[in-house]
């Protein structure tokens, strides 16, 4: 049963990556930087295709005071719903990983004990990019959402898909955070247990998954896969954070 579990998720994580990088490669690849172009072709060059996604609608928003943005996509492929957040690409981006000041989860949950990263949590509630978000799935009838990430992406899809599961019951969400941060406590990795089926994914000594800080609380997902060489806290390697490392090993 354990190794069914792993290959369906597999599975489901290929796709995604599939899903994800098609977005990319066809909506932000022009933003992209040289070394991430490069990491990128790595990937599309040994693994995958450019997948025809369906109903793409890109959600994207940008506050100048004090700087924030968040930019996306929502769209569907073999009769699931994806969600997907852009990856770190500016400095502006990085700074959002240190700012990590914990508050409470904003949709009505009963534990007060859950608590969130601020800089991620101000991201998804940019100008009502959440509001648009849910009114958004509410117009696709598939039963199967995914929500994934990259980078910065990977921060914001556990806050979302928790807040999907919360509010769709009836759906079955499923969450990919790709070389994401810590975004939550302790009370809040456990209740996404209970709500979507939810993995973290990272490599090396990749600097962004080791903020936010353990010592200030914050925890990765629950279910969490890590590759290539072990971890050390005091030692950060900025290369492991390009992408062809991560799915290089996963494939």
């Amino acid at each position: 049963n354990v190794y069914r579990f792993i290959i369906i998720n597999m599975n489901k994580l290929t796709e995604t990556a599939q899903v994800y990088f098609s977005y990319v490669l066809e909506y932000q690849w022009n933003n992209l930087n040289s070394f991430s172009k490069k990491s990128m072709q790595k990937i599309l060059d040994a693994e995958f295709e450019k997948l025809e996604l369906e109903n793409v609608t890109i959600f994207s928003d940008y506050k100048k005071y004090p700087k924030q943005r968040v930019e996306g996509a929502i769209c569907t492929y073999n009769k699931k719903t994806y969600i997907l957040f852009m990856a770190t690409n500016s400095t502006l981006d990085w700074i959002t990983n240190f700012i990590f000041f914990k508050k409470k989860v904003p949709y009505n949950n009963v534990n007060p004990k859950i608590k969130v990263h601020s800089g991620y949590h101000n991201r998804y509630q940019l100008n009502s990019i959440r509001t648009k978000i849910l009114l958004e799935i509410t117009k696709y009838h598939y039963k199967n959402i995914i929500v994934s990430g990259y980078s910065m992406g990977g921060g914001l899809a556990p806050i979302c898909a928790v807040d999907i599961g919360y509010n769709f019951p009836k759906k079955n969400v499923s969450c990919f955070a790709l070389a994401g941060p810590r975004v939550g406590n302790k009370a809040f990795v456990n209740s996404i247990d209970k709500y979507v089926d939810a993995h973290h994914y990272g490599y090396g000594n990749d600097p962004v998954i080791k903020v936010a800080p353990k010592l200030f609380g914050f925890r990765h997902l629950n279910n969490k896969l890590h590759y290539g060489e072990k971890q050390k806290w005091w030692k950060f390697k900025t290369k492991h954070h390009l992408p062809d490392n991560l799915f290089s090993s996963i494939n």
